[in-house]
């Protein structure tokens, strides 16, 4: 808890859950992935690089998942916000 108060420590899953809750949405948590991808098939074993992201984590769904087209749109404004997508370091 201590480390939490200083600027670059970051929460885990209880704060993220807490989070949902007060702004009502889901919040989706991504890593960065790298893969190497073969490339041509002359038999040299040529590679490239693909970056992906990988969804590591939902939280909030299905409980503030949007429902249809009069769902509300703002945080605070009822359940069914749009997700919130973060990129973990």
């Amino acid at each position: 808890c201590n480390q939490m108060v200083r600027d670059g420590v970051w929460g885990g899953g209880p704060e993220i859950v807490a989070l949902c809750h007060v702004l009502r949405r889901p919040i989706h948590v991504y890593e960065l992935h790298v893969q190497d991808v073969p490339q041509g098939s002359d038999g040299r074993n040529a590679t490239r690089r693909e970056f992906v992201l990988r969804r590591m984590a939902c939280f909030g769904s299905p409980r503030y998942d949007r429902r249809g087209r009069g769902a509300p749109r703002h945080p605070g404004r009822g359940p069914g916000g749009r997700a919130l997508h973060i990129l973990s370091a």
